[in-house]
């Protein structure tokens, strides 16, 4: 893919560089705050398979747990040299429903009132940013450049069929036939990104981050907005709403997800 390519070389050339008395100076301008939280999202989407879909969505039975979060971000006050951001997050959920149709998905035979399909995701989220300041003010600042993200874990849908005794529903007889299909992801995912920053106050902040990336049919975003109070130096609280959104392909299967919720912690920010 062209796009990661240019992302991959850009960062390598910022790593590899020699330092110039420029940048030796803007190091030492430089500061770093560290974000630990607790992510509180849900999940909505679904896992396809030529037309037919396994639901990821929380309100249909998906169950989440809150994850932690952490982000790292290194300001270089001067110079050309680009902000350094770098961020983990562990993402999945996963849910059970009774099939409403007969048909075949991913190998697995449904029958209709007698499978029941489950349906999760369950990966790790990396992602490393470099932001060139493109607006710098006492109170506003905004910068763009280049996002990578890996994505590693993996999908699964289950389906256990079921027999019923007379064919009665609810009074189960002989051995349930369950079948698995897995679907790895493991992919590096360049996006476009945006960061500014917002000083509304004297002990308050307001944060903004995104990226989006398509290319051939498949897409990932993320959208991030933040408030920072100051309690005392050098922490802060750090409250606001996070989202992430994933269009993927693992043929014959399409992963599409959106995964957004509130997100609270504390910022340690050293100048």
């Amino acid at each position: 893919m062209p796009l990661c390519a240019c992302a991959a070389l850009a960062m390598l050339l910022c790593i590899l560089l020699p330092p110039s008395a420029q940048a030796e100076e803007a190091a030492r301008a430089a500061d770093w705050s560290l974000y630990a939280g607790i992510w509180d999202y849900g999940v909505s989407g679904a896992i396809a398979d030529q037309g037919y879909l396994v639901s990821l969505d929380s309100n249909g039975g998906v169950k989440v747990n809150p994850q932690a979060q952490l982000l790292l971000h290194y300001d270089y006050r001067g110079g050309w040299w680009p902000d350094l951001s770098v961020g983990y997050a562990h993402l999945g959920g996963t849910g059970t429903q009774l099939a409403t149709g007969s048909y075949q998905i991913g190998g697995i035979t449904v029958i209709s009132g007698k499978t029941a399909l489950q349906g999760g995701i369950n990966f790790n989220d990396y992602d490393i940013s470099l932001d060139w300041r493109l607006l710098c003010r006492p109170h506003l600042r905004v910068e763009a450049g280049l996002e990578a993200k890996y994505l590693d874990g993996h999908a699964d849908i289950v389906g256990t069929t079921t027999e019923n005794l007379l064919g009665i529903p609810g009074i189960p007889y002989g051995t349930p036939q369950v079948q698995e299909t897995p679907l790895s992801l493991h992919q590096t995912v360049p996006l476009l990104h945006l960061r500014a920053e917002a000083s509304v106050w004297s002990r308050l902040s307001l944060e903004f981050s995104g990226g989006f990336i398509a290319y051939e049919g498949d897409h990932a975003g993320e959208l991030r907005a933040v408030a920072d109070l100051h309690l005392w130096k050098p922490l802060f609280i750090t409250a606001g709403y996070q989202e992430q959104v994933y269009k993927v392909r693992d043929n014959p299967y399409i992963i599409d997800a959106r995964i957004d919720g509130p997100t609270l912690g504390i910022t340690i920010d050293t100048p």
